[in-house]
C-alpha cells in the first residue's frame, strides 16, 4: 500500500477531541491513583470493574496521546511545501518546553510550600504521591528538569513530566522518523514498531536507562506517522467496509484499549503496551472514518476540551496535590474530586491563555522567520511512485 500525499485538512478536529478526551483520562486517572485498592471508595472499585475503567486509563491516554503527535508532526512534510528542520524544531519548542518550563514553575513552587507536609485528607496514599514534593528543592535537580538530559527523578515536582520527556527527545529527530515511514512499506514499518516495543521491553525486564523508555515510545510515534501517511488509503479501506466489520473493527479497537493492559506478560515480555498501542490505532482509524464517531468528536464541547487538553495535562496535578495539601482533614473524597475538576479546568484555561497560546503564537512567528533563512536545508520527502 502506497502513501497518498494529502494537501488540504492539515488539522484534524476528531484527534484535538481525542487530545481532549485523554487529557480528561489522565485527570481522573490521578484521582483514582491517590488511593491503595483496599481504601479505594466502593464506587470507584465498581468502576474500576466495569468498561468505564477506561476513564482512569491514564497510562492508556499516554499510549493515545503519543500516536496523536505521531500523526500531527506528519502533517506538515505531507504538504506541498515541507518546513525546514529548524523550522519545525523552533515551533516544537515553543509548543512543547516553554509551557513545560511555565508548568515546572509551578510545580517547584508547590514543592517549596508543602515539601514535606504529612496529609492525612485522604487513607491509603500510594508511594508515588507520599514521594512527590517530599524533599526540599533541589537547584541540580531543578537544572536536570530543564535540560531534559539524563536520568533523573521526574517524579519530585510533578509526576505527568515523564511523558514530555519522551515527547521532546522524540522530536529532535521524528524527521529522520518520518523518512524511514516514508522509506519502508505499511507492513515493515509495523514491523520495526513492533520489534522496538519487544526489544525495549525485553531489555528493561534486566534494568536500562531513561533513554531505553525513549526508545520504546519512538515505536508508537511510528506507528501514528504510519496512519498520517496512508490516511487517504485507509479512508478508502475503510469505505468498502461493510456495516457489520466497522462495528467490529471500532469494538475490537476499545476491548484492546480498554483492556491491553490487562494481558498478562510472557515471561520478560511486556505485551500489554502492544495491545494497548493497537487499540489506539484503531480509535484513531474509526475516529476519522466512522460518521456517527466523527459527529461525536467534532461537538464545540470537545473541541473547546482539545485546545486546552495540553494546559490540563500539565497543571493538573499541582492542583491536585496542593488541594490534598492544604485541604483540612475532615473533606470527603466526593467534595476533595469536585474541587479538583473545577481548580483544574479554570486553572487550565488561565494557563492555556497566558502561556501555551502566546507561546504557540511565538513559535510560529518563530518559524515563519526560520522559513525565509535559505541556507537552512528541507526535508526531502519522497513522492509515491
Amino acid at each position: 500500500m502506497q502513501a497518498q500525499i494529502f494537501h488540504t485538512r492539515s488539522r484534524v478536529p476528531e484527534l484535538d477531541a481525542l487530545r481532549g478526551l485523554a487529557a480528561a483520562m489522565v485527570v481522573f486517572s490521578h484521582f483514582d491513583a491517590l488511593w491503595v485498592w483496599e481504601s479505594k471508595p466502593v464506587w470507584m472499585r465498581q468502576v474500576l470493574s466495569s468498561p468505564l475503567r477506561v476513564l482512569v486509563g491514564g497510562h492508556e491516554a499516554v499510549i493515545l496521546f503519543f500516536l496523536i503527535s505521531g500523526f500531527a508532526l506528519s502533517i506538515p512534510f505531507l504538504q506541498p511545501q515541507t518546513p525546514s528542520y529548524f523550522s519545525f524544531l523552533s515551533k516544537r519548542v515553543f509548543r512543547i518546553y516553554v509551557p513545560y518550563l511555565a508548568a515546572l514553575t509551578l510545580a517547584i513552587a508547590g514543592a517549596a510550600a508543602f515539601q514535606g507536609h504529612v496529609t492525612n485528607v485522604l487513607p491509603g496514599m500510594p508511594p508515588w504521591f507520599e514521594h512527590t514534593w517530599s524533599e526540599p528543592v533541589d537547584g541540580g535537580l531543578v537544572l536536570r528538569h530543564i535540560e531534559f538530559l539524563g536520568s533523573y527523578d521526574n517524579r519530585q515536582f510533578n509526576a505527568a513530566f515523564w511523558t514530555l520527556i519522551h515527547e521532546m527527545r522524540i522530536s529532535f529527530v521524528f524527521p529522520a522518523l518520518f523518512l524511514a515511514v516514508r522509506a519502508m512499506r505499511a507492513r515493515g514499518t509495523l514491523a520495526l514498531a513492533a520489534a522496538m516495543l519487544a526489544f525495549t521491553s525485553l531489555i528493561s525486564g534486566f534494568g536500562g536507562g531513561d533513554g531505553l523508555a525513549t526508545l520504546h515510545y519512538v515505536g508508537l510515534f511510528l506507528i501514528g506517522s504510519l496512519i498520517a501517511q496512508h490516511r487517504d488509503a485507509i479512508a478508502e479501506w475503510y469505505r468498502r467496509l461493510d456495516g457489520s466489520a466497522r462495528v467490529a473493527l471500532g469494538l475490537s479497537a476499545l476491548i484492546l484499549f480498554i483492556y491491553g493492559r490487562a494481558v498478562e506478560t510472557w515471561g520478560r515480555w511486556q505485551v500489554e503496551d502492544w495491545a494497548t498501542a493497537l487499540g489506539a490505532a484503531g480509535v484513531l482509524i474509526v475516529a476519522m472514518n466512522a460518521a456517527a464517531a466523527s459527529g461525536f468528536l467534532r461537538r464545540p464541547a470537545l473541541q473547546r476540551l482539545g485546545s486546552v487538553s495540553y494546559s490540563i495535562y500539565l497543571v493538573h496535578l499541582v492542583v491536585l496535590l496542593a488541594l490534598v495539601h492544604g485541604l483540612p482533614r475532615w473533606f470527603p473524597p466526593a467534595a476533595v474530586f469536585a474541587l479538583y475538576v473545577v481548580f483544574t479546568a479554570v486553572t487550565a484555561w488561565l494557563f492555556h491563555a497566558a502561556v501555551e497560546r502566546p507561546a504557540m503564537e511565538a513559535g510560529r512567528r518563530a518559524a515563519a522567520w526560520m522559513e525565509t533563512v535559505r541556507a537552512i536545508p528541507r526535508l526531502a520527502v519522497m513522492r509515491p511512485r
